[in-house]
């Protein structure tokens, strides 16, 4: 881990921000793209506070009702509110083809959750859309939801849809004669999924947004999934040793194998390095995220000594001149030119345990296995020379060696047919 400092970005501070990466390359990359980017804690809140505090004249230019909450609360709801106007207004100008914004897909599943929750079809709906029912709707939301702290829980799409869908349910029903249904007696699944999403999301000290990166956990797979416009996530992902770029916004990691580690562990590591990065989380494993918060889990280990497929044991050196140098000094080492490695044999497996010491090294079991069956064959030896030298001799028969000729033979006549003419 390297480590370098930046000055902040604010006007007039000269606090300086401490960046870290995998090594001084890495954070010498990191540093050069925030350098005049990135605020320290103090500047990002009086930046914040100035944002929300503009959008907050706005709401109320628009007629909005105020705000009930703390003044905390009640400013950082005014800059969420406000955000939605653009999003709404998008999305009443342009409803018959916003179902190609990937970023309204949860608007529209979370209204059709309400509608079918309610028994209500999807003509009916369309028909009540057309009619301006949704404007209507959204504009009520507005109007009915005064408590800041209901902004802050409900601020991604999905909670708004929901909160949409329930009023078009009344609507639609009111025009059809029958009796008005509260939105919360239609939205019980929507109030469990919102504390299950409020318990599952965890957000760091003066966060740099308030869209958290998603991190679902599956038996052998983490998906991590970020806002692709926001540099400090791609950042962490691109950094980490582990993960692997799969979609625009979606980082896959592998785990549950003995070199990756627990999928737990993979997830927990990953949030952490979001959360140091000022980046909020949702992870609904709640076993990820008890180890997270106890900061009880096994970091990720590069550094293997393992088989190869053809059952070679293999130290990788990663291109590291000084480790190859060392790994070549094991007794018996070669350098495998079609691989691009080096191979090491177990009867080393005094230099090969010591290297893995010293270097921070992990040994695979099957490995390990193999180095303590030499050593016993080595010890066995010591302890009995003569079954070691018998059994060699066993699997290495020696030649039989061409007699030769002493003095105490007699010479052997050569017939006459042989004999040369004189």
């Amino acid at each position: 881990m390297a480590t370098a400092k930046i000055l902040c970005a604010g006007d007039g501070c000269r606090q300086k921000i401490t960046i870290t990466g995998m090594n001084r390359s890495d954070v010498a990359r990191k540093a050069e793209y925030l350098e005049g980017k990135r605020l320290c804690d103090d500047c990002h809140k009086k930046e914040l506070q100035a944002e929300n505090a503009t959008q907050a004249e706005k709401n109320a230019e628009l007629g909005m009702p105020e705000l009930n909450g703390s003044p905390k609360q009640v400013l950082w709801a005014e800059g969420l509110r406000y955000k939605t106007v653009a999003t709404m207004q998008g999305v009443l100008s342009n409803f018959k083809t916003l179902s190609a914004n990937s970023r309204l897909i949860f608007l529209f599943n979370s209204i059709a959750d309400a509608l079918r929750q309610s028994g209500i079809n999807k003509h009916t709906a369309q028909d009540a859309m057309d009619q301006g029912a949704l404007l209507d709707c959204v504009l009520k939301m507005y109007d009915t939801r005064t408590d800041a702290s209901w902004w802050i829980e409900n601020q991604e799409l999905g909670d708004l849809g929901l909160e949409i869908g329930a009023h078009l349910v009344n609507w639609i029903k009111a025009k059809q004669g029958k009796a008005e249904v509260r939105p919360d007696e239609t939205t019980l699944e929507h109030q469990a999924r919102i504390e299950a999403i409020a318990e599952a999301t965890i957000f760091p000290d003066s966060p740099i947004t308030q869209n958290p990166v998603l991190i679902e956990v599956s038996l052998h797979e983490v998906v991590v999934t970020i806002d692709p416009t926001i540099a400090e996530c791609r950042e962490v992902m691109k950094s980490s040793p582990f993960s692997r770029y799969a979609l625009s916004n979606r980082y896959s990691v592998q785990g549950g194998t003995e070199k990756m580690g627990s999928v737990y562990d993979r997830a927990t590591q990953i949030a952490a390095q979001l959360l140091e990065a000022k980046l909020p989380i949702r992870m609904f494993s709640e076993q990820a995220r008890t180890k997270l918060l106890n900061a009880d889990y096994e970091p990720y280990q590069k550094e293997w000594i393992s088989h190869g497929l053809d059952g070679s044991i293999v130290i990788p050196h990663f291109y590291n001149d000084s480790l190859y140098t060392t790994i070549r000094k094991i007794k018996g080492s070669k350098w495998n030119a079609i691989q691009k490695r080096c191979e090491v044999p177990a009867s080393a497996y005094e230099d090969i345990l010591g290297f893995a010491e010293v270097h921070g090294y992990k040994v695979t079991g099957d490995v390990l296995k193999e180095l303590e069956d030499a050593k016993q064959v080595a010890e066995m030896a010591l302890l009995n020379p003569a079954s070691i030298t018998a059994k060699k001799a066993e699997q290495k028969p020696r030649r039989a060696k061409r007699p030769t000729l002493s003095k105490d033979m007699a010479p052997v006549a050569a017939a006459d047919g042989l004999l040369d003419d004189e």
